[in-house]
C-alpha cells in the first residue's frame, strides 16, 4: 500500500467522518471528485454532486490547491481532512 494513504475525511454536509484510502499519485482535484462520489454512494444520496468543494487539513488549516499532487503535500497516513 505504498501508493495510498489512509485519511479521515469529515464532511459537515453529511454530518459524519469517514476513513478513506486515497492514491498519492493523483491531483487533489481528482481526489475531491472521488471522495464526493464515495460519500454520496455510502450515504445513498446526491447531496454533494455538482457542488464545489475544497480539502482542508484539520490540524493545520491548510487549504489544498486542486492542482497539487497528494504526494507533494503534507497529507500522510492518519491525516484528518475537512471536505467543505
Amino acid at each position: 500500500m505504498n501508493n495510498k494513504v489512509l485519511v479521515r475525511i469529515s464532511s459537515p454536509h453529511l454530518n459524519g467522518s469517514y476513513d478513506v484510502f486515497i492514491p498519492i499519485n493523483e491531483y487533489v482535484g481528482v481526489i475531491i471528485k472521488l471522495v464526493i462520489k464515495i460519500l454520496d454512494d455510502i450515504n445513498e444520496t446526491n447531496k454533494m454532486e455538482g457542488k464545489t468543494f475544497m480539502l482542508i487539513n484539520k490540524q493545520t488549516g491548510e487549504i489544498y490547491n486542486n492542482d497539487d499532487i497528494v504526494r507533494d503535500t503534507n497529507i500522510k497516513n492518519a491525516t484528518e481532512l475537512l471536505l467543505i
